[in-house]
């Protein structure tokens, strides 16, 4: 957290036996306000029903978000069912577009721009989600705006160029890339001010035995 009351969410949910649920988000502003349109997250991804389809949950959580803040608050965020039978991943990108895939020692970004508006914004008649395979040998992230526009003491930005070596010497260990992930980041900005949330979620798929 970039304050003692942190913006950022994330939600992980085992459906059933093959897929698994999970997010991360970005709620506009900061303080007091940020964390309460969290807890209202928090409230609604434990209590919903995971059968339903992936454009039904992200569809109510921005209603939600409508009704509860009026237009004066809302959510970026990247929303995903991993089907473990087929190694399919779909997700719906709600404004956030920081979704990348490591593999062969290199870093892209899975779309460059969002395919849909912030949750909360307007009311919403269709939601886009899109969905890939995944690759076996691939490490797949999702980031906070945090960690990409932290920028050091000669103003450059955290570089992402960097994430392949993390995770080229942690073997695709899942913890030990993240611990690795964030003292690189904060030994990156040093002295200079935290003026966001970093938050990063890491994930892959396993090779069938």
């Amino acid at each position: 957290m970039s304050q003692r009351i942190g913006g950022d969410y994330y939600h992980v949910k085992k459906i059933d036996n093959n897929r698994i649920f999970f997010c991360l988000c970005d709620i506009s502003g900061k303080g007091m306000s940020a964390a309460i349109l969290t807890a209202v997250l928090a409230g609604f991804m434990e209590t919903i029903t995971y059968i339903n389809d992936l454009h039904s949950i992200v569809q109510n959580l921005n209603n939600l978000i409508m009704e509860s803040c009026s237009l004066e608050k809302y959510a970026t965020g990247v929303f995903c069912i991993i089907n473990e039978t087929d190694n399919t991943l779909e997700y719906c990108d709600m404004g956030h577009g920081l979704f990348y895939e490591v593999r062969n020692n290199s870093i892209r970004q899975i779309q460059e721009n969002s395919d849909n508006v912030p949750a909360g914004v307007m009311k919403l008649d269709s939601i886009i989600s899109k969905k890939i395979t995944m690759d076996t040998n691939s490490v797949y992230i999702i980031l906070s705006d945090g960690i990409t526009e932290q920028q050091n003491e000669n103003a450059a930005v955290f570089p992402l160029e960097t994430i392949p070596t993390i995770i080229e010497r942690n073997t695709a260990d899942l913890k030990k890339i993240k611990i690795d992930f964030f003292e690189s980041f904060f030994l990156f900005k040093k002295n200079t001010i935290q003026h966001d949330d970093a938050s990063a979620l890491f994930f892959c798929t396993k090779k069938a035995p």
